[in-house]
């Protein structure tokens, strides 16, 4: 089946470029041609694939109109971290007008019919994520190729790992990693960003790198410990000083600080000071009297 997959920029922020990159490389050997819909600059050409200013432009492309299958997906997805294959293979063996990744997801395949239906040309105009259900009233058959056996409104986000070690869907939304700690909490118990980082990282191997760029760029730094469970209290007592000492020869090391209570900075530039002096030592605050302070 000839695929295109079309990937839009909702935002134009330059630090997610490391991840789109990573994203669109991952999805060359399922893809007969991609497109990427943006209005950033790209520093470098990625290999194999076109640039477009907008969503109506890359429909009008050369490649779609003899495209089999379309994907089509928006920037708050992040893969593939496992085998492409097995994903097309169910796509191939649905025989639908369109497809959805999960329940309520953003990321779509569309065939001829629901190309040119009036709705989806009508869709283009003010995309949403609601194209599914627009199909589907037009009397289109839309399946859903990831399904959880547990009723969610959102599986990607409240059963992401179920979505990928259980189901096999090799996509995830980087929004589990910085969500409002409320909504977690009213939907989850809680640890779904500190789970779906350790399958990253431990399970799947994947390089997590441009997305931590991205991630440290955009979002508040107590969205991402709160979600990733990135709470970490060092120990007191120095089991090997050789050990260390070899470590510190091979390895920079660098401390981070923000000091945001005037009460606590005296002890935290007491725990500053007891880091190896090769150190380097980085400290923001929130106001140049507490800058003062610090000085």
């Amino acid at each position: 089946m000839k695929r295109v997959c079309i990937y839009y920029c909702e935002q134009s922020n330059p630090s997610s470029l490391g991840y789109i990159r990573q994203t669109l490389e991952g999805m060359k050997d399922a893809c007969s041609s991609i497109i990427l819909v943006t209005a950033m600059d790209i520093p470098s050409p990625i290999k194999g694939v076109s640039v477009s200013a907008s969503l109506q432009d890359a429909f009008s492309a050369d490649s779609i109109q003899d495209a089999e299958e379309v994907l089509l997906l928006n920037d708050e997805w992040l893969g593939p971290v496992m085998d492409l294959h097995p994903m097309m293979d169910r796509c191939d063996e649905s025989l639908c007008d369109a497809w959805q990744l999960a329940h309520n997801a953003a990321f779509w395949g569309l065939r001829s019919a629901a190309l040119r239906s009036t709705t989806f040309q009508q869709w283009l105009t003010a995309p949403d994520c609601h194209l599914s259900h627009a199909l589907q009233s037009a009397g289109l058959e839309v399946v859903t190729l990831y399904q959880t056996t547990r009723e969610s409104t959102s599986p990607m986000l409240e059963q992401p790992l179920t979505m990928m070690q259980t189901l096999g869907c090799p996509f995830f939304l980087h929004e589990i990693f910085h969500r409002d700690y409320n909504d977690v909490i009213a939907n989850t118990l809680g640890h779904m960003g500190h789970n779906v980082y350790r399958c990253l990282t431990e399970s799947l191997s994947w390089n997590v790198d441009p997305l931590w760029d991205y991630l440290l760029a955009t979002y508040h730094q107590e969205d991402l410990y709160r979600n990733m469970h990135l709470t970490y209290v060092a120990s007191s007592h120095i089991s090997n000083q050789a050990e260390i000492e070899e470590h510190l020869r091979t390895h920079k090391l660098a401390l981070i600080m923000h000091l945001y209570y005037e009460e606590l900075i005296a002890e935290s530039l007491a725990y500053a000071k007891e880091f190896p002096p090769q150190t380097h030592i980085t400290i923001t605050t929130s106001s140049n009297e507490k800058r003062d302070k610090i000085l």
